[in-house]
């Protein structure tokens, strides 16, 4: 899963990598490719893929807000619907 927010963040230029990365996390769980290939490495149903995926918004806005990336925080909140 690693490897697939690495790769799903360099789509976000002009970013610093956390962001990237921590904005890739936000919507990676909406992506059909990204829930697949979970699915896929997992060896799980696509549902339970999502349903993993679908908690990494919670945990980047954590992370970041432990980290005190707050103009991220106020973005990400108003962005991701919970």
């Amino acid at each position: 899963m690693t490897d697939l927010l690495m790769r799903a963040s360099k789509t976000s230029k002009g970013l610093p990598t956390a962001e990237q990365v921590l904005f890739s996390a936000l919507r990676m769980f909406q992506d059909r490719k990204a829930v697949a290939r979970v699915a896929e490495e997992l060896a799980v149903s696509p549902n339970v893929a999502e349903r993993a995926l679908a908690r990494l918004p919670k945990a980047a806005i954590t992370l970041a807000a432990e980290n005190r990336m707050r103009q991220f925080v106020e973005v990400a909140n108003r962005v991701h619907i919970p």
